[in-house]
């Protein structure tokens, strides 16, 4: 019975280490204008209004010397020229945009998500380059906003990136 209970006792204490280690690798970010917040890696570089419309991007460490891509997350708040629209259409617009940008463009997934607690759509795809792209977007709708979160990394390292990428949207919040 002693064993039983020094056996779960020392379980507990190992996987509260683990959970707090994860914890700690995360900082907040805030962006008082659009009334966002989301954690990200501490190793990670902050760019406010970030190249295009982002208004944050974050990006990751080189791996070394060799490494030519900077696997990144962006955070992109358009505005819907003070009209709502419906989600569906907003998704179905965006993907034709993605469609007409980019030739090389093979769409693996596309369906419904959720984002800072809000019905949204995600879309996962490739773009065929010099070397692969492998590109995820999750956005939702509020009041006369589309919030729209990318994250862009190398094909080859993108299960490198994958989770940490959903621990940032999965964090995202709107302030609001």
């Amino acid at each position: 019975m002693n064993y039983f209970r020094n056996f779960t006792i020392s379980i507990l204490i190992i996987l509260s280490t683990a959970l707090s280690g994860c914890a700690s690798r995360y900082q907040w970010y805030q962006e008082s204008v659009y009334g966002i917040k989301i954690k990200y890696p501490k190793d990670w570089t902050v760019h406010e209004k970030a190249e295009g419309l982002a208004v944050v991007a974050f990006k990751s460490p080189r791996k070394d010397r060799m490494d030519v891509f900077q696997e990144n997350l962006n955070i992109t708040v358009q505005d819907l020229g003070g009209r709502p629209m419906p989600l569906m259409q907003f998704s179905e617009m965006a993907i034709n945009q993605l469609r007409v940008m980019y030739q090389n463009i093979e769409v693996l997934d596309s369906s419904p998500a959720v984002l800072a607690g809000k019905v949204g759509h995600k879309i996962e795809y490739v773009v065929k380059a010099e070397f692969d792209i492998k590109i995820l977007q999750v956005w939702m709708i509020q009041g006369y906003k589309a919030y729209i979160i990318t994250f862009t990394a190398d094909a080859d390292h993108y299960k490198d990136y994958a989770g940490t990428a959903w621990d940032m949207i999965n964090s995202f919040q709107i302030n609001q």
